[in-house]
């Protein structure tokens, strides 16, 4: 999943242009990763992928443009809280996809 997104990372500088590639590229494929889990577990539950489909346009509708023009991060702490690849990200879309895995397998 992460790399269909290279040649569209590559094109938008400002995502990673305060950090190098090296740095960039692994955490993003964590971010893929947590998030992959995530939107596997929504299309579980709500027995359509059209959810993680949502999901991910509405990321993109506001993540981006946020990133691009209103957040800024601590020089050296784009790796813990990036809106794109932060390693907070990272936990918190782990933590919601096994968070909804428990809650489905429980309910039925």
């Amino acid at each position: 999943m992460g790399t269909w997104h290279l040649p569209y990372i590559r094109d938008l500088t400002w995502v990673y242009s305060s950090e190098n590639l090296a740095s960039f590229i692994p955490r993003f494929y964590l971010v893929c990763f947590a998030l992959s889990i995530l939107f596997d577990e929504l299309r579980s539950a709500t027995g359509t992928f059209w959810t993680a489909v949502l999901i991910h346009a509405v990321g993109n509708a506001f993540g981006h443009p946020l990133a691009a023009g209103y957040i800024t991060y601590a020089a050296g702490m784009e790796y813990l809280a990036s809106i794109s690849n932060g390693l907070i990200f990272v936990v918190l879309a782990g933590l919601l996809g096994a968070m909804i895995e428990r809650r489905r397998k429980t309910n039925g």
